[in-house]
């Protein structure tokens, strides 16, 4: 039987492995910068050391505790972790999304200060093996149950696949801001043109 709980020290290197094959295999963004796994890996260990000591994100085991999902979560006005040594391939990412949250700060410009009760809803993955057992959904919900219980009254997430868009949808997510694959352009060039699997990626809300 799948349980959830929250992420503790000793699952960090199963959902680091997990996290970063899923990303580089199945993430359209990911594959379409061509990421490898050990370039991932050094985002995902960062952001996992400090969702570790947050205590905002949950993980979804095995009785023999084997991970088989994960949602990495964060404060959305938090200090990003210093990551020593991050490729460049990462800069087109960051880009993006620092546009649909600057696109959603002015959206809401007169309720500024929700923005520090905002839970950042940032990697989720599920074993491919587990897929279509509703695991994705329980983890999001376990996420905001948690967010509910540490007084945030808001979670966003940026969505760059129709799956999780519809995923997060169904919950109850609502789209606030879309930037298009085909005419996003980063350093004069159309990066994301490449991407077939999707045409936008989505920051959605969700009103805890």
């Amino acid at each position: 039987m799948v349980k959830f709980r929250i992420i503790e020290s000793q699952d960090f290197e199963q959902t680091v492995d997990l996290c970063s094959n899923l990303f580089v295999n199945n993430e359209p963004i990911t594959k379409s910068l061509q990421i490898n796994y050990q370039e991932f890996r050094q985002l995902a260990e960062a952001y996992l050391r400090k969702a570790i000591v947050d205590r905002l994100s949950i993980v979804a085991t095995e009785d023999n505790g084997i991970i088989v999902g994960f949602v990495i979560s964060e404060h959305l006005m938090t200090i990003p972790p210093y990551i020593q040594e991050i490729s460049h391939k990462f800069a087109a990412i960051q880009k993006l999304s620092q546009e649909l949250k600057y696109s959603y700060f002015d959206k809401y410009q007169y309720y500024y200060w929700e923005l520090f009760q905002t839970l950042h809803i940032f990697l989720l993955g599920v074993k491919d093996e587990y897929k279509n057992q509703k695991i994705a959904t329980n983890l999001i919900r376990e996420n905001l149950r948690l967010a509910k219980l540490n007084y945030f009254s808001v979670a966003i997430s940026e969505l760059t696949g129709i799956a999780s868009q519809n995923l997060f949808r169904k919950i109850g997510f609502q789209e606030q801001v879309t930037l298009s694959y085909d005419s996003y352009i980063f350093k004069g060039e159309k990066i994301f043109s490449s991407i077939k699997e999707s045409t936008s990626c989505k920051l959605m809300s969700y009103r805890i």
